[in-house]
């Protein structure tokens, strides 16, 4: 199951009162592939992710990309060229 190197299985649970869980750790082969969260603690979404989970950096990435697209966009409608003018050059024309 977890013979492609780049494939991690992450299992989480609240217990693992019946050792099924422990029980495919053991037998499977590929044990650094696999993160077992167990417990009260991370079985609870609000928990998992306010504490135990990493951030999202996306958020920060975004909005600057955004801010570079913005930018760029108000610089270069600046430049527009309408029917085959500069539109710039022609208001000075003008």
């Amino acid at each position: 199951m977890l013979t492609i190197p780049s494939t991690h299985l992450v299992i989480i649970s609240y217990n693992d009162c019946l050792e099924r869980i422990k029980a495919f750790y053991n037998e499977t082969p590929h044990k650094d592939q696999i993160s077992l969260l167990i417990g009260s603690e991370v079985a609870s979404i609000d928990k998992l992710t306010e504490y135990y989970l990493p951030k999202s950096a996306i958020d920060f990435a975004t909005s600057r990309m955004s801010k570079i697209l913005e930018n760029r966009y108000r610089t270069n409608s600046s430049y527009e060229k309408k029917d085959g003018v500069d539109s710039k050059n022609a208001e000075e024309e003008k």
